[in-house]
């Protein structure tokens, strides 16, 4: 679909700095008590993301696989699509609205919909820039990530959210104005907006370096046989990959 060989893969981190750095962030998701089931199920899918990551991925050539220890994979992403928009179009795959706030100088393609989300797009549904997109969720907050934000304002992806509706000027009066303008209101926005801007710390990760992918159809052959991915190699699957060796 988008004519390229050069791919860049992010990986969470196990622990963040987010956890240290804002208390109750994300404390669901670790706070529910685990049955055996989950356990294996956990670990079985830890595995294999250490076995693509470590194993599948370079030995088919891609070459950009990052994993940085106490940060998010939006922050990698972040920190990439922003240093590789230099020098190309950059597309984003993912289905996390975090990322909206990349989109001025990417697109993102969105796996489950199928369809490439732009920064227009941004404009027209939500009324408001990819860099007001930190601050809407600073006001707002973040349901799935337990960022608290102001009383009586949700979280942006409900398009009618009254951080959208504050940050594009149509609501200059009443209750909520005043919690999100008083001296109250400021400080959780003050608190939150480090935490749901990506990257977070971009300092510590200007060491990563970008390579160009080595792709080799063998080992593409070869992996897919290995993980019996039969359906890959059947001559109308396979005529799409070997498109990637162009």
């Amino acid at each position: 679909m988008f004519n390229t060989n050069q791919f860049v893969f992010c990986w969470d981190s196990i622990w963040t700095h987010r956890e240290n750095d804002y208390e109750g962030y994300k404390e669901k998701r670790h706070s529910k008590e685990p049955s055996p089931e989950d356990i294996v199920m956990f670990r079985s899918l830890d595995d294999q993301r250490k076995v693509l990551r470590k194993e599948v991925l370079p030995y088919m050539g891609f070459k950009n696989s990052f994993v940085r220890p106490g940060y998010e994979a939006d922050d990698l992403v972040a920190i990439w699509s922003r240093k590789l928009s230099k020098w190309y179009d950059v597309i984003l795959v993912t289905t996390d609205q975090d990322m909206f706030q990349c989109l001025d100088c990417c697109d993102i393609y969105e796996p489950r919909k199928k369809k490439v989300f732009t920064h227009e797009d941004l404009k027209k549904e939500f009324g408001i820039d990819s860099c007001q997109w930190p601050m809407a969720k600073a006001i707002g907050g973040c349901s799935g990530d337990e960022v608290i934000g102001i009383k009586g304002v949700s979280d942006p992806k409900n398009k009618s959210s009254l951080s959208l509706k504050y940050l594009t000027g149509k609501l200059t009066k009443g209750v909520v104005y005043e919690r999100i303008t008083c001296d109250e209101g400021k400080a959780i926005i003050e608190k939150n907006l480090p935490i749901v801007t990506t990257p977070y710390r971009e300092d510590e990760m200007k060491r990563m370096l970008f390579r160009r992918d080595k792709l080799d159809k063998q080992r593409f052959m070869n992996i897919f046989e290995q993980y019996d991915f039969q359906s890959f190699l059947k001559p109308e699957k396979w005529a799409k990959w070997k498109s990637l060796f162009l």
